[in-house]
């Protein structure tokens, strides 16, 4: 019945929920690959006129080396001459004869310098004449010497040959290691004559093998390789690969990318109305680097989105990544840019943000109120069943029990009955005493068989309670009579507190009886070593409370919690081997609160068990009244 009419819709539901989440997975994924598309675009666009921006920020009379971004590697116009002046640049050196806005500093305190190192030498002063010159190389350092030579090349050039006429090996290493350094990183322009000659210089000198100066060397050479290069690619106003390369969606604007060796840039120029071309080459990685994040914080204000630009081995270059889930979109840059790969994708949606989200979010609260419904049916079933098994193995205890217990009191009295039959009891006295005690087994077997049939009516709602107005005092002694044997046989001594002139009550004294005689053949049952009873009545107000009290066994409190329930029956008892049906308390239970009453129970392991019902005197109605009343 459960999967007919929970399991089966919800599987066809299910699977019309998860397809209509892979349909809208795939349309959301064609609208996220478009709106990466549009993203990427703009990112390109976006750099491209950044490019632009850096070229137009040129001006023919800007200072050399004021405010240029550092992936600026030089700045110059080509004047109608057609001469080359520079506007700024990152070269080690520069074209010879090239018009820059350097000047040199050559004043009269440097020739003071120059005169007294002459003085030294004259005089075999070598050590005077270093320190002169170091003394130069530190207080000069911004200077040219005829607007040509750079003082402090000169100075470290001298110390060298000073140094080599001391012997002075180790100290020669390092003057030659400093002028490479300078050489690399030129503290101001000179041209490229006057590099090749300090280079020659240098080569001229007899150098021993030493890793690290020629490492630095190397270093200085691959340098000025590449310093050439961009010197032959300026020097030219119509350069062949900018002709050839003409970009239409750039007009007017000559752009080409320069790849040799570690040199990765971009060539950019245009044309001024003065007929003279300014241009620039700008390195394009730490271009990209310096403005990636800058178009992508625009983009993606929200940080939706991850990102990373990779060259053709896979490194990544720069990133902005919040999340590794996703899969990213692949956009590869222009043909004027190097090969690098633009990766982005939309950062993972938590759960909540699915919900809310155009489409998916229905999809995900419909299989999400399936899979929930599905899996509340599924437990209330499991509980149904378990609770089912429970009690259909209650009930077969239940069968056991009675038909044992049934089976006890018939099989006395039939032995009984055969003896008396046969004549096998000679004496009078005898013969009463066998009579009386099938009397007692009848009367008990009647009990059991009541107690059965009332608990059917009881369960199934069909209990008739008739009220009367009885005097309840004397109903109760002559209920506690019927055990007058039982306690007897059993040893128990019974004590009775009954106060005088208790008012008449309203009850239904079959059903009542029927409380007792369950109280009372619970406490005989379960006395144990405590042989006594106590039965208690007492008013209070407008009710009447009565209570039993036992020393026997106890009552756990795990099991307190269970007694009054069908079928139960506490697992001492059970492997103690005394008797029950498991239906006695439930039916006391019911009883009681049919005539509006309640009952409690004060109980503790070893230490005997007493049970309390309450009923008021007055029923609300005199009539007959179902259990449902």
């Amino acid at each position: 019945i459960y999967s007919l009419a929970i399991v089966l819709p919800g599987i066809l539901m299910g699977i019309m929920a998860y397809q209509g989440i892979i349909n809208d997975q795939a349309r959301r994924d064609q609208e996220s690959r478009n709106s990466l598309t549009g993203i990427a675009d703009d990112y390109f666009y976006a750099l491209d006129s950044m490019l632009v921006s850096d070229l137009n920020s040129l001006k023919n009379d800007t200072p050399y080396q004021d405010s240029y971004p550092d992936y600026l590697r030089l700045a110059f116009v080509h004047t109608s001459n057609p001469d080359i002046k520079l506007l700024h640049h990152n070269l080690i050196f520069i074209p010879d004869s090239v018009e820059s806005s350097f000047s040199d500093k050559e004043n009269d305190e440097l020739l003071d310098f120059l005169t007294k190192i002459r003085k030294y030498k004259r005089l075999n002063q070598y050590r005077k004449a270093l320190e002169t010159w170091q003394t130069i190389e530190k207080k000069f350092a911004n200077h040219l010497i005829s607007s040509k030579t750079p003082v402090i090349l000169v100075a470290q050039l001298e110390q060298i040959k000073i140094l080599a006429q001391l012997n002075d090996d180790p100290e020669t290493q390092q003057a030659i290691s400093r002028i490479y350094h300078t050489l690399l990183h030129p503290p101001l322009p000179y041209e490229a004559s006057q590099f090749r000659f300090f280079m020659n210089e240098l080569a001229s000198k007899n150098q021993e093998d030493n890793l690290a100066l020629d490492s630095v060397r190397l270093l200085v050479q691959n340098k000025a390789e590449e310093t050439y290069f961009l010197i032959r690619m300026i020097s030219e106003k119509d350069p062949v690969f900018l002709q050839a390369k003409q970009d239409p969606a750039w007009p007017g604007i000559y752009k080409g990318l320069l790849n040799r060796g570690s040199l990765l840039s971009i060539y950019l120029a245009i044309d001024r109305p003065d007929n003279s071309r300014i241009g620039c080459i700008i390195d394009i990685i730490p271009f990209i680097l310096a403005r990636s994040n800058i178009i992508m914080d625009k983009l993606d204000p929200e940080g939706s989105l991850s990102w990373k630009i990779t060259d053709d081995t896979d490194e990544i270059i720069c990133s902005g990544i919040t999340s590794e889930e996703n899969e990213y979109s692949d956009f590869n840059f222009a043909e004027n840019y190097p090969n690098l790969i633009l990766e982005i994708k939309e950062n993972q949606l938590s759960f909540f943000s699915q919900l809310k989200s155009k489409g998916q979010g229905l999809f995900i609260l419909i299989f999400v109120f399936i899979a929930g419904l599905m899996i509340i049916g599924l437990a209330f079933t499991i509980y149904t069943l378990n609770h089912e098994l429970k009690l259909n193995r209650l009930k077969s205890d239940f069968i056991s029990n009675v038909s044992h217990e049934l089976k006890s009191p018939l099989t006395s009295i039939r032995h009984l009955t055969d003896l008396l039959h046969t004549n096998r009891v000679k004496t009078e006295g005898q013969k009463k005493k066998y009579y009386a005690t099938m009397l007692d087994q009848t009367e008990h077997l009647s009990y059991l068989i009541d107690n059965i049939l009332d608990f059917s009516r009881l369960e199934d709602h069909r209990k008739k309670f008739r009220f009367q107005d009885v005097d309840y005092a004397v109903l109760l002694n002559k209920w506690i009579a019927g055990f007058t044997q039982r306690l007897h046989q059993n040893g128990i001594e019974l004590t009775i507190d009954i106060p005088e002139n208790l008012p008449t009550t309203m009850i239904d004294p079959d059903a009542i009886q029927q409380v007792i005689q369950n109280l009372m053949d619970n406490a005989i049952k379960y006395s144990g070593k405590g042989k006594k009873i106590e039965i208690k009545v007492r008013k209070d107000a407008t009710v009447l409370i009565t209570s039993i009290r036992d020393q026997g066994l106890g009552i756990s409190k795990t099991d307190q919690d269970r007694i009054f329930d069908r079928f139960y029956r506490c697992e001492e008892s059970q492997e103690m081997g005394i008797k029950g049906s498991g239906i006695g308390l439930t039916i006391v239970q019911r009883v009681v609160a049919a005539h509006r009453g309640n009952i409690d129970l004060l109980s503790a392991p070893g230490k005997g068990s007493t049970f309390t019902i309450t009923i008021p005197i007055k029923q609300t109605n005199n009539d007959e009244k179902d259990t449902a009343g």
